[in-house]
């Protein structure tokens, strides 16, 4: 499970996305404002609560977009195995077997030398994808919402956004979020156009001032692309550099070392 939510942190980040951790506690005492979020992910979410899985449907049918890996709520709050899964009714997918997985091989997409449960067929739901008789991906609609099975070990996607475009994977995840309403505020292109890989970027917010950070942990150096939402005045406090009143600019991504740049209206 540690590998499935670490892949899931970087594959977030990549996008130039920040995310908010919500536990089983805040669940189960009501802390949980799902009217603040659009999109709820549970990486290799295998123990569920039956209290939390109805926090989780109820934010599905409210409008928001649950998104899973591989075998969500098999296990009840205590780590009991279940007969079926919790929150199968929410992801229209009903357990056959205990099937042994299968090794996907389909280049080019999100599950490519994944592994496949090959116990769980559609019920409510429909296979987006299929490998063999067993669904891939599964989408179902709830309520006003929708919920998203990847039907695979969420650590794969962080593996894709590690390599050099072109990735299947983040394509389908930059879509999945997109199609729920959420897309970055700001995105990051290298030199020649292309989707900038393995920089998170972060953002706060001071008054009418929004404070940027670039970092990327590993890899070379590297000139960034860097497109804002809208045109406001960038000053690099690394450089101490002020670049004007722009919608883009470029800057140097150094390894183990985050960029520092003041947006201000």
């Amino acid at each position: 499970y540690e590998s499935a939510h670490v892949a899931t942190h970087r594959a977030l980040r990549d996008m130039g996305l920040q995310f908010s951790y919500v536990t089983d506690r805040m669940l189960r005492l009501g802390e949980f404002e799902a009217s603040k979020y659009k999109v709820l992910i549970l990486p290799r979410a295998e123990a569920i609560g039956q209290q939390e899985a109805q926090v989780i449907r109820q934010f599905a049918e409210g409008g928001g977009t649950v998104i899973a890996d591989v075998r969500p709520g098999i296990y009840d709050g205590h780590c009991k195995p279940r007969p079926s899964g919790v929150v199968d009714d929410l992801f229209g997918i009903q357990r056959k077997s205990t099937a042994a997985a299968l090794t996907a091989d389909v280049p080019d997409s999100p599950f490519d030398k994944a592994k496949i449960d090959g116990g769980v067929a559609v019920s409510t739901g429909t296979a987006m994808r299929e490998f063999g008789a067993a669904p891939a991906l599964i989408v179902n609609n709830v309520g006003k919402g929708r919920a998203v099975l990847v039907n695979t070990n969420m650590d794969g996607f962080g593996a894709a956004c590690r390599e050099p475009q072109p990735a299947g994977v983040r394509d389908w995840a930059v879509q999945a979020l997109s199609d729920a309403g959420v897309q970055p505020q700001v995105v990051l292109e290298g030199a020649t156009g292309q989707p900038l890989t393995g920089v998170s970027a972060v953002r706060w917010q001071d008054g009418d001032t929004q404070l940027l950070s670039l970092f990327r942990e590993a890899g070379a150096r590297e000139e960034a692309v860097v497109k804002l939402p809208q045109a406001m005045h960038v000053y690099n406090l690394r450089s101490g550099q002020a670049l004007g009143k722009v919608s883009s600019f470029r800057t140097e991504i150094i390894p183990c070392r985050a960029t520092f740049l003041a947006l201000c209206p």
